[in-house]
């Protein structure tokens, strides 16, 4: 099977596995990258590899963690999460390096797939709303679980479809930059399609349960919209915006915690609940400000079930909901200095990236850095994979090397297999 052909699977593939069993989308990144890896080196194809210093500062992190063994709540934990970071952080790199090999036109085709598993995942929950969820039941039905109360149609989405909906919120950027470039210089339906792609995303996530989802979204949007408009400013926020994110999440967690806003009823519960987490991790923070507790502590941390005294609500559940606050609070200002290093050099390369795909990248950026501060567990490995799998899929934004389109050339030229 040819490179193109794996890629345009996983592209088409990767919003509905999302939805339906988030994490499957850890073995399809896995035999993604392993049929691909095997299908580069069978059309001998040069893997685009990320920039050495991105890599270093990966490696220097990953080092950094597994050491945190040494002083950790949990060393036999730090070990095996860092393991598994490991082995993460090498499938997601080999993604992106085979996905960086494809040329121009390939690059495409692929970008098309994921469109079209866009819209498929689309209609879908527009299925699902409108006729009172048959497939989620199925699903419940599958898996042994039964539901206290039925769903309806015109009921929100449940919260089973949150982790698909916000991978949608993120792929849709890669496949609005390709709709974009395709509607330069039309009129009427092609040159709407893009705005017709967004509008339907933003009602999808409107209807779901995902806030982290909305807001990633809408982020993105008014970053597009920013970029496009002052493109100086769009850029400079991609490089301020995470120095601040990281410097001042523990210090911001404190003030909102001391503000009260944990009692504040405007908020949703999950709101006020990330309040009481983010002030009691800070204080964690504040105790081991320069290596941290330990990869792993988190979870270390949650499982001697410390409660808030006013309100009774737990005040760890395995994980923050805060990348930066976790990384704090597990690898301390050094891991945090690491991190912030690594994302600082992402942000530099998508600040090069041509003018017209730059917006959708920052967009992208944005969105990310939405729902890593919100959300997800930062070690989580669906979380780690669909970081991995949207960032291969903006990489196809991109126009191909040089390097990659003689590539192909040699990869389909007669007689010239392994065989010679």
């Amino acid at each position: 099977m040819r490179l193109p052909v794996i890629l345009s699977v996983y592209a088409a593939t990767f919003p509905l596995v999302s939805l339906v069993a988030p994490k499957g989308t850890v073995p399809l990144l896995i035999l993604a990258t392993l049929a691909g890896a095997v299908a580069t080196w069978l059309e001998r194809r040069r893997p685009q590899w990320p920039g050495r210093g991105l890599l270093a500062v990966l490696a220097l992190f990953l080092a950094w963690a597994l050491a945190s063994a040494a002083w950790s709540l949990d060393p036999a934990l730090s070990l095996r999460d860092g393991a598994r970071i490991g082995a993460t952080l090498l499938t997601g790199i080999v993604f992106l390096a085979i996905a960086g090999s494809l040329a121009t036109d390939e690059r495409t085709r692929v970008l098309k797939w994921l469109t079209i598993g866009i819209v498929a995942i689309m209609a879908l929950l527009a299925a699902e709303y409108l006729l009172g969820y048959p497939l989620l039941h199925l699903i419940y039905l599958v898996m042994g679980h039964s539901e206290t109360k039925p769903l309806l149609a015109g009921q929100i989405m449940p919260p089973r479809y949150n982790r698909g909906v916000t991978a949608l919120a993120l792929a849709v950027w890669p496949a609005l930059a390709l709709m974009a470039r395709g509607s330069e210089g039309k009129s009427g339906a092609r040159r709407a399609a893009p705005w017709l792609l967004f509008t339907a995303a933003a009602i999808a996530l409107v209807l779901s349960n995902s806030a982290a989802g909305v807001v990633a979204l809408a982020i993105g949007g008014a970053m597009w919209g920013l970029s496009r408009i002052a493109p100086k400013a769009g850029r400079a926020l991609v490089i301020v915006v995470p120095v601040v994110v990281l410097i001042g999440a523990p210090f911001a967690a404190r003030e909102m915690r001391d503000a009260g806003l944990q009692h504040d009823h405007w908020l949703f519960n999950s709101a006020q609940h990330r309040v009481e987490i983010w002030g009691f991790t800070a204080d964690i923070i504040a105790g081991r400000p320069l290596q941290g507790w330990g990869l792993g502590a988190s979870r270390s941390i949650s499982e001697l079930k410390p409660k808030s005294e006013t309100t009774g609500r737990p005040l760890m559940l395995l994980h923050p909901h805060n990348a930066a606050l976790q990384i704090l609070l597990e690898l301390g200002a050094v891991g945090g200095a690491l991190a912030l290093a690594a994302v600082l050099l992402v942000a530099r390369d998508i600040n090069r990236a041509p003018a017209r795909i730059r917006p959708y990248l920052q967009a992208l950026f944005a969105g990310v850095l939405v729902v890593a501060s919100v959300s997800f567990g930062l070690w989580q490995a669906h979380w780690l994979v669909t970081i991995f799998g949207v960032a291969a899929l903006a990489r196809l934004t991109l126009p191909a090397s040089g390097g990659a389109a003689q590539q192909r050339q040699t990869a389909q030229a007669p007689g010239e297999g392994l065989g010679g």
